[in-house]
């Protein structure tokens, strides 16, 4: 069937197997006149979120990212093992859960860059639209990129919420709760 993603800037629909799309939105999407997506036939997989487009080929271990901002290329991604993506506004991370990998694609302030991360024990990953919070739920750690979360006590934590500009980290047991805002600088 026939799945939908949407993002700040338009509207995709994609058929897995199928080589179109239907999509309404900016022209960096890709939309032609008639509002119709060609999208390779090799794509196994689309993901949309804020104003990132991401068509991948799983098998083959591809992708494309498609974006109206500048320095969001992610050729460089091996995306057959990709398990779970995330994305800020203008950066992503592509997390293999089974061996513990994470590999970073984007605008550096924006969460681009992430070697220095470890995602061994990673449960979780959490997204604003500017930082990312990796998260092992199990031994109460957390790393946070870009902005540090420093001071935040990860312990016990049992969900994350977030927004543009803030991510809350909630214990309910506890009924306790740890903000911090995701600042940034151009």
């Amino acid at each position: 069937g026939s799945q939908v993603y949407i993002g700040l800037e338009g509207i995709v629909t994609f058929v897995k197997g199928g080589a179109t799309g239907f999509c309404v939105g900016a022209s960096w999407l890709g939309c032609t006149n008639d509002f119709t997506k060609d999208f390779a036939a090799d794509v196994t997989d689309v993901y949309m979120a804020w104003d990132i487009l991401i068509t991948l080929n799983k098998n083959a271990g591809t992708g494309q990212c498609l974006s109206k901002h500048t320095g969001l290329e992610c050729a460089h991604v091996n995306w057959t093992n990709a398990t779970e993506i995330y994305t800020t506004e203008k950066a992503g991370v592509a997390l293999d859960t089974v061996a513990g990998v994470g590999q970073c694609w984007g605008q550096e302030c924006w969460g681009g860059v992430c070697s220095d991360i470890d995602f061994t024990s990673v449960t979780h990953v959490y997204n604003s639209d500017r930082a990312f919070l990796a998260l092992d739920m199990d031994a109460g750690v957390g790393v946070c990129w870009p902005t540090p979360c420093t001071g935040i006590d990860f312990t016990g934590v049992t969900h994350v919420y977030s927004n543009n500009d803030a991510l809350v980290a909630l214990n309910k047991e506890a009924g306790t709760a740890q903000c911090w805002q995701t600042i940034y600088s151009y």
